[in-house]
């Protein structure tokens, strides 16, 4: 009798943590947003310890540790001080994080949803690896524009206002939208990409003047995804289609009812073709 109940104790004990973290849903959310909308683990590695040598939009860096690890990752940091390098792109020690930290997007994460990732960091393994930071990214470091405090959730009712929420996270406006004069141009596109072969792609207009309306909400789909146009030819670079293949159908649908929503515009540059 004695043994049978060591055995119960020794499993509930050993399935506790897992169990937690499968019904935690803070965490669970945290685990969603950084690795599947957020891609941290395209730059930071698959255990989140850092990385050397990394390639983003033709940029070579060193992404650092961000586990848990007292010594060597961001265990040293309050959750105030890690909200803040993310959001505003400033560490502890007043110092600010260069390129190609995306700090302007995530100038756009909900409250929530920052407190949601710095959980999910501290619930990780702890990782115990030195990164040193690359010389491009320490030439890049300057401030961020102005600091942001508070950032609140979009309307959980709106589809469209989720869907806003869903381009700014998943980098869509980093290629798609455009500045003339001060002027902001949501999704006209018009950018210019230099490929390795000498060839320069130009980022796709994704307002009602573009391709977008002889596509399904479907075939859209497996365009962001899996970069696949419905007559069969693929996306190029940059588009990450790669980092895309996980978001979940119910953030692409509210993505996909915000593209509709946009007004016709051009890009103030060549157009996409």
């Amino acid at each position: 009798m004695k043994h049978g109940i060591v055995v119960i104790i020794l499993t509930l004990v050993i399935n506790t943590p897992l169990m937690a973290f499968e019904t935690n849903p803070e965490i669970e959310r945290g685990h969603y947003l950084v690795r599947d909308m957020l891609s941290c683990t395209h730059c930071h590695g698959e255990d989140l310890g850092g990385a050397e040598g990394v390639q983003v939009a033709g940029i070579t860096s060193n992404a650092p540790n961000i586990t848990d690890d007292e010594d060597t990752g961001i265990g040293g940091w309050t959750d105030k001080q890690v909200s803040q390098s993310i959001r505003n792109g400033i560490r502890p020690d007043g110092s600010y994080i260069g390129a190609p930290m995306p700090v302007n997007t995530y100038k756009n994460i909900s409250d929530d949803d920052l407190k949601a990732i710095v959980a999910y960091l501290r619930s990780l393994p702890l990782v115990n690896r030195t990164i040193k930071p690359s010389e491009m990214t320490v030439k890049s470091r300057k401030q961020h524009g102005p600091v942001i405090d508070k950032v609140p959730a979009p309307d959980g009712q709106d589809p469209v206002a989720k869907g806003k929420y869903v381009y700014e996270l998943i980098y869509c406006s980093l290629c798609h939208n455009a500045f003339q004069n001060n002027e902001l141009y949501v999704g006209v596109g018009g950018n210019p990409f230099k490929q390795p072969d000498g060839s320069v792609v130009i980022s796709s207009n994704l307002t009602p003047s573009g391709n977008l309306p002889g596509y399904s909400d479907e075939e859209l789909k497996k365009v962001i995804k899996y970069g696949v146009r419905p007559d069969g030819s693929k996306l190029r670079p940059p588009m990450p289609t790669e980092i895309y293949h996980n978001v979940a159908d119910t953030d692409l649908n509210d993505l996909i009812d915000f593209l509709r929503s946009l007004p016709a515009g051009e890009a103030p540059s060549p157009a996409a073709n």
